[in-house]
């Protein structure tokens, strides 16, 4: 029996990302990946269908993508509205873009989260001690663009994902070092989210006021990448700060998701951040602050934490969750 092949796309506020998968009882094999920007003028029907034609008009069985945002539904049509960009990406649009019927739009960090499921030990990195409690609850959460978070319940035979926007959930200090940035961090806003400081922009944020703080004068032009390798590489005194505390405060922030989420069955980190910074991503530090809940330190000590190592866990989650429609639609055709 042929593969299922099914067309998968991911597409971010800046960047878009797609592949073949191929769908077999050993697995989902991705083939022909394209991961590069995504330009303001160019929809991502647009960018897919310049893609899908590239690869050559592969016959398909389904396809299936997700974007960076809530999912909605508009004269029954899906559709998301870009979180950190000024457009929208349709499900109908999409289908047209590869030549079918139809095609599957969810949230980008459901995705990841679908892809749980289909991924190896090698695929994940240990970040701490912790023992994943059978049959509970996960996360799944990182920042890039944005701050993705969302949750999975195993279940027999398919697993319940529950996406969310809990990156715009409100976030506050948490320490003395935290609490003596928060002016300089807030301004005059009467709070920020968690995506205000856990993301790119976020970043950006974070090593202007470690500058001021310090009597630096912030370079307003440095990009989150470059903040980043200097502060990785202790070049400069307030980017490395910046980076330890960014560390620091998205380990506190994910402890308190894993709280509210009863995620006994473990929280992973991807997203396009921390997974690019490789072996200079402070794990201590991070689970140290995941650790530090005051009232239930016992309770979140107890679960794991991971880091995703697969170089492309959303469209591994959206090759799972397509197959896992098409499984469902030939049961129900029998």
């Amino acid at each position: 029996m042929m593969p299922a092949q099914i067309l998968v796309a991911d597409f971010g506020g800046t960047h878009a990302r797609a592949a073949l998968a191929q769908v077999s009882e050993t697995g989902i094999r991705l083939s022909d990946i394209r991961a590069e920007g995504l330009a303001q003028t160019q929809t991502p029907a647009q960018w897919l269908a310049d893609f899908y034609l590239g690869i050559g008009s592969p016959s398909l069985a389904a396809c299936a993508a997700c974007a960076a945002g809530p999912l909605e539904m508009e004269d029954d049509d899906a559709v998301v509205h870009f979180t950190n960009r000024q457009s929208d990406v349709r499900a109908s649009a999409l289908a047209q873009a590869c030549g079918l019927d139809r095609a599957d739009l969810i949230n980008d960090f459901a995705a990841v989260a679908y892809a749980l499921g289909a991924l190896g030990p090698e695929d994940l990195l240990a970040i701490g001690a912790g023992h994943a409690a059978p049959d509970a609850a996960q996360v799944v959460l990182g920042p890039g663009t944005g701050l993705g978070v969302a949750i999975r319940v195993p279940q027999a035979g398919k697993a319940l994902v529950l996406p969310g926007e809990g990156g715009h959930s409100a976030l506050a200090p948490f320490d003395a070092e935290t609490l003596k940035l928060w002016p300089l961090l807030a301004g005059e806003r009467s709070q920020l989210s968690a995506e205000d400081i856990l993301s790119g922009p976020g970043l950006k944020r974070l090593y202007s006021a470690c500058a001021r703080e310090q009597g630096v004068v912030p370079d307003e032009n440095s990009s989150p990448a470059a903040i980043a390798e200097r502060g990785l590489a202790g070049t400069d005194p307030a980017c490395a700060w910046a980076v330890k505390i960014f560390t620091r405060w998205l380990g506190h922030f994910a402890g308190s998701v894993a709280l509210i989420a009863g995620a006994r069955g473990g929280v992973f980190i991807g997203g396009g951040i921390i997974p690019a910074w490789g072996a200079g991503f402070d794990r201590a530090a991070f689970r140290t602050a995941f650790e530090a809940q005051a009232a239930q330190r016992d309770y979140v000590s107890a679960i794991p934490t991971w880091l995703m190592q697969h170089p492309q866990p959303a469209l591994l989650g959206l090759a799972a969750y397509a197959n896992d429609r098409l499984d469902r639609l030939g049961r129900e055709r029998k």
